[in-house]
């Protein structure tokens, strides 16, 4: 098996259950045990779809690689993402190692560090209702292209 599978990320992996969430694409992490290139990390945009393409690595190696790419911190949401927690095994203490990724993270995705800040609080990686309800909240305040018109 070249590919560990299609993991949905980004916005639409937290807020698709809300009737009027929009996204402008959609976002999708493959792991893959040979890449193209062989590169550690690529993006490939198709369509309406990021595709965002990783060398499979350990636990370790994606938490490196994400402390060590200081232009994108965006990338360390995958560590949100529960399909993906699940695959690598992923921890709370792991998470933690991340504090200063998701505190340098851009306005456009501060949602992340926002739940990234409850999955610390709640010491481990799910969201209750009203945690789930700000973080789609800012979402979308940072999005006012798609919801002005609320």
């Amino acid at each position: 098996m070249d590919k560990l599978k299609r993991i949905e990320v980004g916005s639409k992996a937290f807020f698709s259950s809300f009737d009027d969430f929009k996204s402008k694409d959609d976002d999708v992490m493959v792991i893959m045990d040979n890449p193209p290139r062989g590169k550690t990390y690529q993006l490939i945009r198709m369509r309406n779809t990021d595709y965002f393409i990783y060398k499979k690595m350990s636990k370790n190696d994606f938490i490196h690689f994400c402390i060590t790419m200081k232009q994108q911190p965006m990338r360390a949401g995958m560590f949100l993402v529960p399909e993906f927690v699940e695959a690598m095994g992923v921890t709370i203490d792991d998470l933690a190692l991340l504090q200063n990724v998701f505190y340098h993270i851009d306005d456009k995705h501060s949602y992340e560090k926002l739940i990234y800040d409850y999955y610390i609080k709640n010491n481990g990686f799910y969201l209750t209702e009203e945690q789930l309800k700000a973080a789609y909240d800012e979402y979308k305040s940072k999005r006012k292209e798609f919801y002005s018109g609320e």
